[in-house]
């Protein structure tokens, strides 16, 4: 049967039904329908079986609850007041009234010929369905609980069915489904709809109609429709209109259409908003036409807060006619929305409502054929589209005949390759140009998966625009682009953003103006040349990322901070190079790769980060510096490839390279140039010094003119090579010098195992606080070398020979056996900084044919400085002379018979001699010596002088004068005070010593001295052939020959010209070798001292003195202490060494005698020579 039910909620009924909802909130405090248990009271019926169920009878058993509360079977009728569960499934045949009937399993079918009327509750539990074919009346509360659901199916369906006469509870997990209802009906009229508690009428709705051709109308006024999912599936001949004129529809969570034509509206006038709050969806050849009235004032509006996917089958349209300005989808949901658009979308705008954010999953095609109401793609204000991109990384685009727009501060997330353009059919929008609209003050972000151009959307008039690098692949400019500090889109101004891969200008574009730069990760590239980089002036914001300098040519980075900086490109050195403007810091890493030079030369280039090369050059002139200056605390040194090269230092300044890096782990080079614009010969200073061990693994090369100092704790090891190429100078101090092999710890300074050049066109020094050796690595040649020792010394290893200047700047300066060699010719090629100064050992000098050459030489007990004058020395291939200071040895003073300007010589100075070597004596010339007399004692004015004899003599009977002047008396050179010995236009080389000379006749000519050891005692004799003024003689002995003790005293004859023998009785319990000389007095307090004769045991040695007597002499002369043999010859010569004589000797059995007396008066040399032997004699003829 048909219920008839008048639903008019003005009159008095209407007021009934509010009074009973009203009550119904206050009584249950909420209108959501809530899942309950069934509390059964007796008198309540209850299904048993399923089957038909009715109000007289049916075939489904029945069961009542008795007053002691067991169910018991009862039998039809059902009375009208009853409270029936139904618990299993059963068809409602012809009419049934209960007063409550519970749905509390499976599903109860209201067939189409039924009625239910329910006067005080219709319940559906959760799981349990409802399904309405006939009619139902619900008087009091329809309850739709959770996962219930309520289908209708009913041809006679329409919005103001009975069904809704009460009040509704609606769990918003319950379902109403809508399968059949009337030809064009209204489905709900939100009137008759209770609106629940979270503002909504209904749960999920489901229309899925199967009429053809038939349109209905989804309600009749505005509704809060549904609070969870709506899925509305038609015939695709059928439409639903789904909302009426002036009105607002709102879904709470997705829309899906599928199958007809879904209109928004249909009307010439009005506006229609549809709100929906999650997806729209449409499928199955699903059509949605905002308005089915071709009409240019109505506006329909879809609010859309989810996302909007559209099958390629299906399509959103309006008419041609429709002002898509007005109407449209709005997108403003507060999360990502997508827009999956497979099917077209023609004359309908969809705007990205501002701080909403929408992005494409699919190409949006806008519009196939050209209208002049085409829709149109808006980004508002503070709204965002992201373009999106396949799984291939291709960039979704807008295409068609609509328009695009994105607004002042909108944002748009560009993933086209090529970019997003103003022009072309390329890039994420490719509508028509003329109907592209992108407002520079905007935020682009280029966030595609492969790499893109920026496309041509920017134009040449700089704004306040943001530009963000999202993209981890790469991101290349297309133009220039000019950002500036206009603060309309962000308070602090446009900027460039870098969050990630790398940016790319060109030669030609970049990103310029006074916009800011905020990096967070990625690269930015710059290749345009001969300009500041980053050219934007305004802030660097940059914690993460890196800049990279890759032009072809001369750039300069911007001076800041830096988290890591490449510099590539390429470059040619002296010509172009990538530089910094002014104090550069980096905090992570800085590269340099092959072709690329990074010249800092002054300014600093610092910070925590570390350093990679794998080529290319880094060249740094900052001075009082450890170089690099990046501490290498955050990222290490790998230094594979490419050149260091230290340069610019004048005199006076410093470099230091480098030698660890982080905690202090050690750093291996590549290559390193060593470079200065002047040497810098300061005192202890160097132009580039290590400041720790490093190693090398190319070649570090030393160029002119600068100055490398290696410190005494400092090594240069490694796999590469060493080279000190000329005009350079290498300063070192290591203990073990500098070797030509070797990598042990005892290896030096330099410890590479690759090849070491020491070039002999370069300097070389001596430097730091212990003493050393030269090394075999000293090349046997050099320029200049230095000393600039500290309270310590060097040794040659090998002799060295200088072209330049030796400087003896402090410490000392030790040849041994070797010599070091002045090429140079000139008479300062040797500096001392200090008169105390000297060389202990050999020095050679090029000696020219003028010129006054200073010999600072000495020994380890002082200075014995010789100076040597060139008087036009030349010839014979002479060309230098080797001067050394050598202990005197093989001289006896006895031995001397040399006179000079009524002078007798009568000792040598013990302390030492002078070696003058030349490397051939001169054809001509002569010299003049000048030795300091610092180091000897009891010299007395006018009575020494410079006496030479032959280097390898061993006698005293050697000296001679040289063919040498000396100055008058109390002239300088002859007094003590002047501070030297001086003789002048010396012929004669060799050894060079100071005499001790006395005035007139000699004090005592010796005959003899011998010794013979006894049983108790030492018999000590001696005799004399003339005496004068001599008044004792001390006999001393020594038991090593260098310490002499006094053993006795004897008297002596006082003047004589007679033999006079003595004796002198020593008594020594020692048994071993006895050393003895005699010390001969003056009575003025003058001596000499005789020949040294040594004592063994019994064995007696006697050292018999060759001597000549008298001596002065008138006619004769005896010689004593030689037997001659037959063959023997004698030659006299004069003071001016000329042969004056040859004679041959009267000889008797002792004493062999020789006339003179017809010679002229003065000092004579006899050289007597027999047996391979000569012997020289001095006299006096008067």
């Amino acid at each position: 049967m048909k219920i008839q039910v008048t639903r008019n909620r003005s009159s008095a009924a209407f007021h009934v039904w509010m009074l009973v909802w009203a009550f119904s909130i206050f009584r249950c405090g909420s209108v959501l329908a809530q899942t309950t248990t069934p509390t059964y009271v007796p008198g309540d019926y209850r299904t048993a079986t399923s089957g038909m169920l009715g109000q007289a009878g049916g075939t489904a058993l029945l069961e009542q609850l008795t007053a002691d509360n067991t169910w018991a079977s009862v039998a039809y009728p059902i009375p009208a007041n009853a409270t029936v569960y139904v618990r299993h499934a059963v068809q409602i045949e012809n009419t049934l009234e209960v007063d409550k009937l519970i749905v509390s399993t499976q599903q109860t079918t209201i067939t189409s010929s039924a009625a239910l009327i329910a006067n005080s509750t219709l319940s559906v539990s959760a799981g349990a369905t409802l399904l309405m074919q006939g009619d139902i009346h619900v008087k009091g509360t329809l309850k739709v609980e959770a996962n219930a659901k309520l289908v209708i199916k009913s041809a006679s369906y329409q919005g103001l069915s009975t069904l809704w006469a009460g009040i509704e509870q609606l769990d918003p997990a319950s379902e109403v489904r809508l399968e059949e209802v009337a030809p064009k009906a209204v489905l709900f009229s939100p009137a008759a709809l209770t609106t629940q508690t979270n503002g909504f009428l209904l749960g999920k709705l489901t229309i899925a109609f199967s009429s053809g051709n038939t349109q209905w109308q989804l309600v009749d006024g505005s509704a809060t429709l549904a609070s969870s999912a709506v899925s509305f599936m038609i015939p695709s001949s059928s439409s639903l209109t789904l909302a009426p004129a002036n009105s607002q529809i709102s879904f709470g969570q997705g829309l899906a259409l599928a199958g007809g034509t879904f209109y928004g509206q249909n009307q010439v006038n009005g506006t229609v908003s549809i709100a929906v709050g999650q997806d729209l969806q449409l499928t199955s050849n699903a059509v949605l036409q905002l308005n089915q009235t071709a009409s240019s004032t109505a506006i329909t509006l879809f609010d859309l807060k989810g996302n909007l996917l559209l099958d390629n089958t299906s399509s959103i349209i309006n008419s041609a006619a429709v002002n898509t300005s007005s109407s449209g989808i709005k997108l403003s949901g507060t999360d990502w929305q997508t827009l999956n658009t497979a099917g077209p979308i023609n004359h309908v705008s969809l705007t990205v409502k501002t701080g909403s954010k929408a992005r494409l999953a699919n190409n949006l095609s806008l519009n196939s054929s050209n209208s002049v109401y085409a829709g149109t793609v808006t980004v508002e204000n503070g709204a965002s589209l992201d373009f999106g991109a396949d799984a291939a990384g291709n960039g979704y685009a807008v295409t068609g005949q609509g328009y695009f727009k994105a607004d002042l501060g909108s944002t748009l997330y560009i993933t086209s390759a090529q970019g997003i353009n103003a022009t072309g059919t390329m890039g994420n929008v490719q509508v028509t140009d003329t109907r592209r609209t992108f407002n520079q003050l905007a935020t682009f972000v280029y966030s595609g998966l492969v790499p893109q151009q920026t496309g041509n959307v920017f134009t040449t008039t700089g704004s306040g625009k943001i530009v963000v690098i999202d993209n981890p692949t790469s991101v290349t400019l297309t133009n220039s682009i000019n950002i500036t500090s206009n603060t309309t889109l962000a308070a602090d101004g446009g900027r460039l953003e870098i969050r990630q891969g790398k940016f790319i200008g060109t030669a030609t574009a970049d990103v310029t103006g006074t916009g800011k730069l905020v990096m967070r990760g990625g690269v930015y590239q710059v290749q345009v040349v001969n300009v500041q980089v980053p050219q934007l002036t305004g802030t660097h914001d940059i914690t993460a990322g890196t800049v990279e300098l890759a032009g072809n040519g001369t750039q300069t980075l911007k001076g800041g901070t830096y988290p890591a900086v490449i510099i590539s490109g390429n470059n040619t050195l002296g010509t172009s190079a990538k530089t910094i403007s002014s104090t550069t810091t980096i905090t992570q890493n800085l590269t340099i790769l092959p072709n690329a030079i990074l010249d800092a030369s002054t300014k600093s280039l610092k910070g925590d980060g570390g350093l990679t090369m794998t080529g290319g050059t880094l060249r740094l002139a900052r001075t009082t510096a450890t170089l690099p200056e990046l501490t290498g605390n955050n990222n290490p040194y790998s230094l594979t490839g490419g050149t260091i090269e230290f340069y610019g230092s004048l005199n006076g300044q410093y470099q230091s390279i480098r030698g660890t890096y982080g905690a202090s782990k050690k750093i291996t080079y590549h290559h390193l140039q060593l470079n200065a614009a002047q040497a810098n010969t300061t005192d202890g200073g160097s132009n580039i010094q290590s400041s720790a061990n490093f190693d090398v693994a190319g070649t570090l090369t030393l160029n002119a003119p600068a100055v490398f100092q290696v410190a005494s704790n400092r090594t240069i090891a490694g796999t590469g090579n060493f080279m000190v190429l000329p005009g350079a100078t290498l300063l070192y101090g290591s203990p073990q010098g500098i070797k030509t092999s070797g990598t042990g710890t005892l290896d030096g300074n330099i410890r590479v195992s690759g090849t070491r050049t020491f070039s002999s066109e370069a300097n070389y020094g001596f430097i730091g606080a212990s003493e050393m050796v030269s090394g075999n690595g000293l090349p046997a040649t050099v320029v200049n070398l230095l000393v600039s020792k500290t309270g310590s010394g060097v040794t040659l290893t090998n002799s060295v020979a200088v072209t330049g200047t030796f400087t003896l700047k402090s410490g000392t300066f030790k040849t041994d056996s070797k010599e070091l060699y002045m090429v140079n010719s000139s008479t300062s090629a040797v500096v001392v900084a200090d008169p105390t100064f000297y060389i202990q050992g050999n020095l050679r000098r090029a000696i020219a044919t003028t010129g006054t050459y200073q010999f600072p030489i000495g020994t380890a007990t002082g200075k014995r400085m010789l100076e040597l004058t060139s008087n036009e020395l030349t010839g014979n291939g002479f060309q230098n002379i080797l001067v050394g200071f050598n202990p005197l040895i093989s001289h006896q003073d006895s031995d001397m018979l040399l006179e000079e300007n009524g002078y007798y010589y009568t000792s040598m100075q013990p302390d030492g001699v002078w070696t003058l070597e030349p490397n051939a004596l001169p054809a001509s010339g002569s010299y003049t010596a000048v030795a300091s007399l610092q180091g000897f004692s009891n010299l007395t004015d006018n009575q020494f002088a410079l006496l030479v004899r032959p280097k390898t003599s061993v006698s005293g009977k050697d000296w001679r004068t040289g063919g040498g002047m000396l100055e008058g008396p109390n002239k300088d050179g002859r007094t003590v005070s002047s501070g030297y010995a001086k003789r002048a236009f010396m012929t004669q080389f060799g050894q060079l010593g100071i005499a001790n000379a006395t005035a007139g006749t000699l004090p005592v000519s010796w005959l003899y001295v011998t010794g013979k050891r006894t049983q108790h005692e030492t018999v000590i004799e001696w005799a004399t052939a003339t005496e004068k003024n001599n008044d004792r003689f001390e006999v001393q002995y020594s038991l090593d020959g260098k310490t002499f003790t006094n053993a006795g005293t004897v008297k002596a004859a006082g003047n004589s010209n007679t033999i006079q023998k003595y004796r002198l009785f020593h008594t020594l319990s020692a048994d071993q070798i006895t050393y003895y000389r005699i010390k001969q007095i003056d009575t003025d307090g003058a001596f000499e001292l005789s020949k040294v004769i040594s004592v063994n045991g019994s064995k007696t040695t006697q050292l018999v003195q060759l001597s000549l007597y008298p001596n002065p002499t008138h006619e004769e002369l005896f010689v004593h202490g030689l037997t001659l043999a037959t063959n023997a010859k004698v030659e006299i010569y004069n003071a001016t060494g000329q042969k004056v004589q040859v004679f041959h000797f009267e000889a008797d059995s002792r004493v062999p005698k020789l006339k003179v007396d017809h010679l002229p008066s003065g000092t004579y040399s006899l050289h007597l020579q027999q047996e391979g032997i000569t012997h020289r004699l001095r006299f006096v003829k008067q």
